[in-house]
């Protein structure tokens, strides 16, 4: 039934989405703007995963993404924020923090970058253990341009920042510790309920004639239709979960 749904859902979506004219001014890449029929990847099964992949824009460049027109028209770009802590709050049915304006990356008084937070929850609900994941943040670190050498180096030096973070974010979020650190493709599980609200955001705008591209967990619409999309957002995620909305941004403001 859910197979069938979710192809019958793409199918509409290709339909109309191809008879928009997608393209970007002042682009800093090549892309193939022939490219708009999207597919979903699912991994192993059909409740991992599912996210949507093949158009050119899921492939934009950040710089590029603000310059994408629909049919002529100038886009906006909104984000859910922190939308996999707010998932995991959601399937445990429990609201999470309130503080700092809902940024659930940003830890009781900002005691570490917000940056360094997100990275340690991404790898770690993708790694096998604390040495594959510190491994990983730290090579991400080495590329980083936001966070401050300070930080970086003592990070780098030595994992001890690391396992003090890891305590303090225990702490901070424990009604959902046991969902982050135990289950097995917690990653592609958090892919899947993410997959779900995209589909029901999609399905939305298709049935009302408004054009919206996906790229995860992040929508670009036309900026006229910018209220309606926002709305869907935040309707998607009262749909299948009864917590706390998550905050939705406009990217690059």
């Amino acid at each position: 039934e859910f197979t069938l749904a979710a192809k019958q859902s793409l199918k509409r979506y290709n339909d109309f989405i191809s008879q928009q004219a997608i393209t970007l001014d002042n682009g800093t890449k090549e892309y193939d703007f022939y490219k708009v029929i999207s597919y979903r990847v699912f991994n192993n099964c059909f409740s991992l995963g599912g996210r949507y992949y093949g158009n050119w824009w899921c492939h934009a460049a950040k710089t590029d993404r603000p310059n994408i027109l629909i049919n002529g028209e100038q886009t906006v770009e909104l984000d859910y924020k922190s939308i996999n802590l707010y998932l995991l709050y959601g399937l445990a049915g429990v609201n999470p923090p309130s503080k700092n304006n809902g940024d659930l990356y940003t830890l009781e008084n900002g005691c570490f970058p917000r940056q360094i937070v997100k990275m340690i929850f991404n790898f770690r609900t993708n790694c096998k253990g604390n040495h594959s994941t510190y491994q990983a943040i730290c090579k991400e670190l080495i590329k980083d341009t936001i966070i401050d050498e300070e930080t970086k180096t003592e990070f780098l030096q030595s994992s001890s920042l690391y396992y003090e973070l890891l305590e303090v974010f225990k702490l901070y979020h424990a009604p959902i510790v046991e969902a982050v650190f135990n289950p097995r493709n917690i990653g592609l599980q958090l892919m899947f309920h993410e997959s779900k609200l995209a589909e029901y955001v999609i399905d939305h705008m298709t049935m009302d004639n408004k054009p919206v591209l996906c790229i995860h967990d992040s929508f670009i619409t036309t900026v006229s239709n910018k209220d309606i999309l926002e709305e869907y957002m935040k309707d998607a995620f009262r749909h299948y979960f009864i917590t706390s909305i998550p905050s939705i941004e406009v990217v690059g403001v």
